[in-house]
């Protein structure tokens, strides 16, 4: 092609982050660009699959998505090394009385035993792990740090899972540090896990709970390891070498903490948590969505802090300079472009929850207000079902909230079901604010199979008009 380049994705950005990349698209003499790139393709089962697809561009579209492609990468490069610079910043100011937690869920631990049957290795069972990594100022003025992996039986990696440990691991930092008033949560920033509304409202009401003050900050999914990968790696391998020497036999979470416990010489702790624990965080968060609304700009955040029940400060990226971060925390009066937002609905406000039971939708949808509408070709409203962009996938919903002057719409995803064109509502509701620009079409009411009225399907003619769009929009 002519152009000239470099292996590394990073130092291609800091070469070109001045002068963009036209100097280089101009070097191409190809008439047709033909290239890799990883894209979800649909597979025998109906299912996608992650794979490698060929694809040919015109030279001027191949520039125009090159462009597009390179500012969103060096934006993407950006947030990473700003989150990188916040949580090495955050640690070396650390208050007295802060404490910084780094944690993220590692791979299942797959069980085994020294000696098993054939049919014992196709069917283990798996338990979960969540390495957590513990920094506070000591009384000489250093930092310290202290490792604790969560152990359970419960396979769910999720909201509710994450609650349930933060109680355990509040509960117990608080026991240990009574003086202490803040805690920072590092996590990736997975939607199903940590950055999503039901976090965020642990989050403001972390105060009234547990008498601590809270934030949380989000890395980029999936760039770079941390401490927590060493940690869960070795956890796994100590355990896998006990098995092997017939020192343990591991069948389930209650054999690997038993395992663990045994471990005097580690200086890793272990705690487990009882599905009794989790299904009792389940409640407390399946409860509490009927009086919490989803953030604008969720996917965007990568910082937010408490104020107070029901409000918090959200940031783009973190910020901890003077203006922003102090002995008490996260300040609400900054220069550093702060947004504060509230996570609780308006009790006159109150709409019915959708997801309460899964086949609720069809029955309410009609009392929706409809007031409300964008200037979109389809003349999209409050209560449209639309078809969206979500993850760079293509997935049905509802429109809940229309927010015109930021230009995001906040709906109400259906999950796809065991069949190909097959939707269902998810037991935990799934709302996110989507930008205008991702908003594919308006589709008609989706209607109940004659099997399941929780399975629902969409006209054929919608849904070959979302994928029509969808294929402008990836090669626009």
């Amino acid at each position: 092609m002519g152009v000239t380049t470099c292996t590394s994705p990073d130092q291609y950005v800091t070469m070109h982050r001045d002068n963009g990349i036209q100097e280089d698209l101009e070097k191409i003499t190809l008439e047709k660009v033909n290239y890799k790139q990883w894209k979800k393709v649909k597979i025998n089962d109906g299912k996608e699959r992650m794979k490698i697809v060929d694809i040919e561009l015109g030279k001027d579209d191949f520039k125009v998505e090159m462009v597009k492609q390179f500012e969103g990468f060096t934006c993407l490069v950006d947030r990473v090394k700003a989150q990188y610079t916040a949580v090495r910043d955050m640690k070396k100011q650390l208050p007295n009385n802060h404490a910084l937690v780094q944690m993220d869920f590692a791979e299942n631990y797959s069980c085994q035993t020294l000696e098993e049957i054939q049919s014992a290795y196709w069917n283990a069972s798996m338990v979960t792990l969540h390495p957590t990594i513990t920094y506070v100022r000591s009384t000489d003025g250093s930092i310290v740090h202290f490792s604790t992996v969560y152990v359970s039986s419960v396979l769910q990696h999720n909201a509710s899972m994450v609650y349930a440990i933060l109680k355990d691991l509040i509960n117990h930092l608080k026991d240990d540090n009574p003086e202490l008033t803040n805690i920072h949560f590092w996590t990736d920033s997975t939607t199903s896990q940590y950055r999503n509304k039901s976090i965020f409202d642990l989050i403001s009401s972390c105060e009234t709970k547990f008498s601590i003050k809270a934030s949380w900050h989000y890395f980029e999914c999936g760039h770079g390891k941390g401490p927590c990968d060493g940690i869960g790696g070795t956890t796994k391998r100590n355990a896998d070498n006990a098995v092997k020497q017939g020192k343990a036999t591991i069948q389930d979470g209650h054999d690997f903490m038993a395992w663990a416990l045994s471990e005097s010489a580690s200086q890793i702790s272990y705690r487990y948590i009882s599905t009794e624990e989790f299904e009792n965080s389940r409640k407390e968060i399946e409860n509490r969505l009927k009086e919490i609304k989803p953030v604008k700009g969720t996917m965007k955040l990568h910082a937010v802090a408490a104020i107070a029940d029901g409000r918090i400060l959200t940031k783009e990226t973190t910020c901890v300079c003077q203006q922003c971060f102090g002995d008490y925390g996260f300040k609400e009066t900054t220069q550093c472009n702060w947004t504060v937002q509230s996570i609780l609905k308006n009790h006159d406000q109150l709409t019915p929850d959708v997801h309460q039971t899964e086949i609720d939708e069809v029955e309410i949808q009609n009392n929706v207000p409809t007031e409300t509408e964008i200037s979109l070709d389809d003349q999209i409203k409050i209560g449209s079902y639309v078809a969206a962009i979500y993850d760079n996938i293509v997935y049905m919903g509802k429109v809940l909230e229309i927010d015109a002057p930021e230009k995001e719409m906040n709906i109400s995803f259906m999950g796809r079901g065991k069949l190909e064109g097959h939707y269902r509502w998810p037991s935990t509701e799934d709302t996110v604010w989507i930008d205008f620009t991702k908003i594919l079409c308006r589709v008609n009411d989706p209607t109940p199979t004659r099997r399941s009225r929780r399975v629902f399907v969409f006209q054929i003619e919608d849904v070959a008009e979302s994928e029509r769009r969808f294929s402008e929009y990836l090669h626009s």
